[in-house]
């Protein structure tokens, strides 16, 4: 019997505060994954509370936390993460937001089954369904490049123009043909948009794996209410206009 070797995912997740959304990606990642992973985290100069809870991780053999000490924005701390991921040899690399908690188990050797199939589009990037987003109103964009399919039916994928930054998994050839992200840019703004619309102009592949889900905690709007101060860092995150959503309903 031949013996096929898993490959080790690098999940990166970056961290500023928000210590509650924090505790619960983490320990959701621990219960339900039971492929080989790698957790890499950045801490961007959180306060002690939280600097604290995530030490305790140092010995633990599938996480490492590089304490930074400031607050540098999305792209830098993407940068970091995947000069640190590719260096350590790793082929697949999943972006995983701190507000973001993974609701079934098993989601990433179901994930990893669709990214290894052979039948798959070559340059995939692949993501659970996303649970309590605002922007896109619970639902997905089903919008795509001219020419390609709809779904990929075995792993129940619906193929779409643009995903979300909060959770995606694809290989590194992908992220290494994209290139580095502009450090330029505000230290948040919608890098998912520029990532996957870049995707989509090249007549690539971003898809949502449907029965497979992930919580986008509380919501923007639930977030913003509930830390109203970490929206108005400067250059950080910009305020969400509740009235843009009165329809909103959050699918959890």
């Amino acid at each position: 019997m031949v013996i096929v070797k898993k490959p080790i995912v690098g999940i990166y997740t970056l961290t500023w505060d928000r210590l509650d959304y924090t505790k619960r990606c983490i320990k959701a990642i621990k219960e339900k994954t039971h492929w080989p992973y790698f957790h890499f985290i950045i801490d961007q100069g959180s306060e002690v509370e939280t600097t604290r809870y995530l030490m305790r991780y140092d010995k633990d053999e599938n996480v490492e936390v590089l304490f930074i000490g400031e607050n540098v924005g999305l792209s830098k701390g993407i940068n970091l993460a995947h000069q640190h991921l590719f260096n350590s040899g790793l082929n697949y690399i999943m972006k995983l937001d701190n507000d973001a908690e993974v609701l079934d188990d098993n989601w990433l050797t179901r994930l990893m089954a669709a990214m290894l199939d052979p039948d798959r589009p070559k340059d995939l990037v692949l993501s659970p369904y996303i649970r309590g987003l605002v922007s896109h109103k619970g639902g997905i964009d089903r919008g795509l490049p001219q020419g390609n399919p709809q779904r990929f039916e075995k792993y129940n994928i619906s193929y779409v123009s643009h995903i979300g930054g909060i959770c995606r998994l694809c290989h590194r050839r992908v992220l290494e043909r994209y290139g580095k992200w502009d450090e330029s840019k505000p230290k948040h703004y919608a890098e998912d948009m520029e990532f996957t619309g870049r995707w989509q102009d090249l007549d690539w592949y971003n898809g949502y794996m449907e029965d497979i889900s992930i919580l986008h905690m509380d919501s923007s709007l639930g977030q913003q209410e509930k830390y109203p101060e970490y929206f108005k860092r400067k250059d950080h995150v910009g305020y969400i206009d509740p009235d843009n959503f009165k329809d909103y309903k959050p699918d959890f």
